[in-house]
């Protein structure tokens, strides 16, 4: 049975209330490159290292959200 548009306002709602700020960090891979389109959340590089601000519901999430952006190209 399909959600009504209330019950998946509350169910977004309440995700954001759940989100956390994760810092996450990754090596810089050898054939990374930023292509045009959105960036889904702040990234610093430095030294080779990738530093990601991901706000999500938990670690496990935030791990995917960055290797799903990752594995984009």
């Amino acid at each position: 049975m399909e959600k009504t548009a209330k019950e998946l306002t509350k169910d977004i709602l309440d995700n954001m209330r759940k989100a956390q700020q994760f810092r996450i960090i990754r090596q810089l891979p050898d054939d990374f490159e930023f292509f045009g389109g959105p960036i889904p959340f702040d990234i610093r590089i430095k030294n080779e290292i990738m530093t990601f601000t991901v706000y999500a519901t938990s670690l496990k999430e935030a791990n995917a959200q960055v290797d799903e952006y990752l594995n984009r190209y």
